[in-house]
């Protein structure tokens, strides 16, 4: 997925290369991340019918909202699939390269990683499989920061651009 991500533009511009091995490996892809994403919305429908849940503008998962905005907007399937795969795609790399950054970071700046660290024994205790509640991630302050600090450094979404002379800002 990531190949077919980084190389996501010569797919736009230059159609012909649809027709190479690594154009149908793309069109293998997106085939598979639209079934994905329609079995995932497929689900989440079949389980609010189960459950009775009505989210009431009070939506408990991205798969609520487009299935409300779906209903609300009278969008096709084809268009809320589109949406599914659209997140789909876009939290799988911003995601992993977001997490790699953090965990690069704070193998560089060993001092972080212990008061980062510290912080989670302080809220969480000793026990390594305890989940965090919502109150307690609230309260990682120290992690939040990291957090913000490495995306402010490196920004994850990818910027496809090539600048030929000086740019001002």
């Amino acid at each position: 997925m990531i190949k077919v991500m980084t190389n996501f533009l010569h797919y736009i511009y230059f159609p012909w290369v649809n027709y190479s091995r690594s154009g149908r490996n793309v069109q293998k892809l997106s085939a598979y991340l639209w079934k994905l994403s329609c079995e995932i919305l497929k689900a989440r429908i079949e389980t609010r019918k189960v459950l009775g849940e009505e989210t009431d503008g009070q939506p408990t998962c991205y798969s609520d909202v487009l299935i409300q905005n779906a209903k609300d907007y009278k969008l096709s399937w084809e268009e809320t699939g589109k949406f599914a795969t659209d997140f789909l795609v876009a939290g799988f790399d911003t995601s992993a390269v977001t997490i790699s950054y953090i965990i690069l970071m704070l193998a560089m700046y060993p001092e972080h990683q212990e008061a980062v660290y510290q912080e989670q024994v302080d809220i969480l205790g000793e026990d390594p499989k305890v989940a965090p509640t919502w109150e307690q991630l609230s309260n990682m302050v120290y992690l939040t920061r990291v957090v913000k600090e490495v995306m402010r450094l490196y920004c994850p979404p990818g910027i496809v651009r090539h600048v030929r002379n000086d740019l001002d800002l």
